[in-house]
C-alpha cells in the first residue's frame, strides 16, 4: 500500500469520527422530518400543476366535442338541405359544404381524443403521485413519533450516563476502607484514653489513692463495707 493510500485511509477513518461526534441523534432526526416535510410541500406543488395540466386538456376536450358536435348538427342540415335541392349546381355545392363541414367534425374530434389522451394520461400520474404523496404522509407522521421517542430516550440516555459516569468515578472500595480505618482510629483513641486513665491511676502514691477514695467514695468507703461483710 503506497503512502498516498495510507494518508488516505487515514483521513477518511478521522473524517469518518468527527462527522460521528457530530452527529447528533435528536439534531439529525429533526432534519430528516425537515427535508421530509420539504419533499411533501414540493410534492404537492407538482402534483397541483400536474392537476391544473390535466384541467386544461379536460376543458380543450369539451370544448372540441361540443365543437365536432356543432359541425356534426351543421353537416346533417347540409345534407338535408342537398337531398331536398332539386338544382344540380345547388345540390353539388351543399353537399361540397357538408363534406367540408363532416371535415371540421372530423378534426374536432380528432383534437377532443388527443386532448382527452392527455387528460388521461395525467389522471394517471396524478394517481401515482397521490399515493407516494399518500406515503410520504404516512412516513412523516411515523417521523415526528419518532423524533419524540428519538428525544425521549437521548434525555434518559444523557441522564444516565452522567449517573453511571459520575458513579464509576467513586471508589466504593476505598471509601469502605477509608471508613474502617477511621473506626480503627477512634478505638485507638479510646484506647489510649482508657490507658492514660489506668496508667494515671497506678502512679498515685498511697496517700494520693486513700485521699481520691476519699473525696470519689461515698461516705461508707469500701474498706468499711468489707468491714460490714466479716463481721457478719
Amino acid at each position: 500500500m503506497s503512502i498516498l493510500d495510507r494518508l488516505f485511509r487515514v483521513g477518511a477513518a478521522k473524517a469518518n469520527t468527527v462527522v460521528d461526534k457530530l452527529e447528533d441523534p435528536v439534531e439529525m432526526s429533526q432534519q430528516i422530518l425537515r427535508e421530509l416535510n420539504e419533499q411533501l410541500q414540493k410534492g404537492i406543488e407538482s402534483e397541483a400543476e400536474i392537476k391544473a395540466i390535466a384541467l386544461g386538456h379536460r376543458a380543450d376536450q369539451k370544448s372540441n366535442l361540443d365543437q365536432a358536435e356543432k359541425w356534426k348538427g351543421k353537416t346533417y342540415t347540409l345534407l338535408d338541405k342537398a337531398e331536398a335541392e332539386t338544382d344540380p349546381i345547388t345540390k353539388a355545392n351543399l353537399n361540397n359544404l357538408a363534406a367540408q363541414s363532416a371535415q371540421y367534425n372530423k378534426d374536432f374530434q380528432a383534437q377532443a381524443d388527443q386532448a382527452g389522451g392527455n387528460a388521461d394520461r395525467e389522471d394517471a400520474a396524478l394517481k401515482v403521485m397521490d399515493q407516494k404523496l399518500t406515503s410520504l404522509r404516512d412516513n412523516i407522521n411515523k417521523t415526528k413519533n419518532d423524533v419524540e421517542l428519538i428525544r425521549s430516550q437521548q434525555k434518559t440516555a444523557d441522564a444516565s450516563e452522567k449517573i453511571n459516569k459520575a458513579m464509576s468515578s467513586v471508589d466504593t472500595d476505598g471509601l469502605v476502607q477509608t471508613m474502617a480505618r477511621m473506626k480503627e482510629k477512634v478505638s485507638a483513641t479510646e484506647f489510649r484514653a482508657q490507658a492514660y486513665a489506668e496508667v494515671d491511676n497506678s502512679t498515685l502514691s498511697t496517700q494520693e489513692q486513700i485521699d481520691k477514695v476519699l473525696t470519689t467514695d461515698s461516705p461508707t468507703s469500701a474498706l468499711e463495707e468489707l468491714k460490714r461483710q466479716r463481721t457478719k
